[in-house]
């Protein structure tokens, strides 16, 4: 009986630890991407071509934001409204896809879901989405009262979390 008693606890553990580890690899990100646009995490910004200077985190000298003169506004068919590149310390760290209207969010929200995978999700004032990968983390916010929805790619190592790069501040 104590066998049985002990087999049975350890089979119980087993299987509660290959839920849990199942839940938790539903939420990591596959497929992450290592940068933006073909600029990779860490790039200086001497070498991200036609990258206009639009402003400084008053809070934080080590990050500028950056505009691409050349953009697009097109990620993966989908157009946006704007795009900022983010830079820490001289090092890319960070992009930021901005676009307006609840249609849009829909569609960049179905789009991440179908590249990336399961994600961790909140509904609220806001809907909240994110992916955590080994090297990025994304996030996807959508602001109702505003209409307004934020992707956000941010680098592990580059990053640097409360900064202007994860999207806390207001854009200008």
């Amino acid at each position: 009986m104590e066998n049985l008693n002990k087999n049975s606890c350890v089979f119980l553990f087993i299987v509660i630890m290959s839920w849990l580890f199942m839940f938790l690899d539903s939420y990591a990100l596959s497929g992450e991407p290592i940068g933006y646009a073909g600029l990779e995490w860490g790039s200086g910004i001497e070498s991200a071509k036609d990258m206009v200077f639009k402003q400084q985190d008053p809070d934080n000298p080590d990050i500028f934001i950056y505009a691409n003169s050349q953009e697009t506004f097109l990620w993966h068919g989908i157009f946006l409204d704007r795009i900022d590149y983010v830079f820490n310390k001289g090092k890319f760290c960070s992009v930021l896809l901005f676009a307006k209207g609840p249609e849009k969010a829909n569609t960049l929200k179905s789009k991440l879901y179908e590249l990336y995978g399961n994600a961790w999700a909140m509904s609220g004032v806001a809907t909240l989405a994110e992916w955590r990968g080994d090297k990025t983390d994304i996030r996807f916010t959508y602001a109702t009262d505003k209409e307004e929805t934020i992707v956000q790619f941010l680098s592990k190592e580059y990053g640097q979390s409360g900064d202007m790069s994860r999207g806390d501040r207001q854009h200008q």
